[in-house]
């Protein structure tokens, strides 16, 4: 029980740094912040562990490595999915219109809305900061990487049986 306890003080100290990072830059990726920061904060649980006398070879790696995943849990769990989900974007919709919504207000609200409000613009800018598309005269396209990526989300539907797989027709 005592090895949990510094383990679950890194994880808090990871979630207020994660929340104030986010507000001081808003504008930043918020995956790429929290996956940064995950590590950040199981390279210094390391450092502490080293630092109390334990073994570095063995308790410091384990306890940084459960750091960083749990603190990328979280914030993969929790942040990045309300950010980006439409499920979530679906029941905030309907939790702002207490009578409900006809099934075309919910439509216009991810065709129309949802582009006019600049996701589509955001996420084209975020994946070409991230090196998964690249901008040309043709229009957006991916990059090695990106058709990398693609392919692995494709191995991932089928084993998963998910609907991220998609044919255009």
């Amino acid at each position: 029980m005592n090895e949990i306890k510094p383990i679950a003080l890194s994880v808090l100290i990871f979630i207020l740094t994660f929340a104030a990072m986010r507000m001081a830059f808003p504008g930043g990726i918020m995956f790429y912040q929290g996956l940064l920061l995950s590590a950040i904060g199981g390279l210094i649980h390391m450092g502490w562990v080293i630092r109390a006398g334990r073994s570095p070879s063995v308790a410091a790696v384990k306890d940084g490595l459960l750091v960083f995943l749990l603190a990328y849990a979280f914030m993969f769990t929790i942040p990045t999915t309300v950010d980006r989900s439409y499920s979530v974007k679906l029941i905030n919709a309907l939790g702002q219109a207490p009578d409900g919504l006809q099934r075309e207000q919910l439509e216009s609200l991810f065709a129309v809305d949802f582009v006019r409000g600049g996701a589509v613009a955001r996420r084209i800018d975020e994946q070409t900061k991230s090196g998964i598309v690249e901008q040309g005269d043709t229009g957006v396209r991916l990059t090695p990487l990106g058709r990398f990526i693609h392919r692995s989300f494709i191995v991932a539907c089928r084993v998963f049986t998910c609907s991220g797989e998609r044919k255009q027709g």
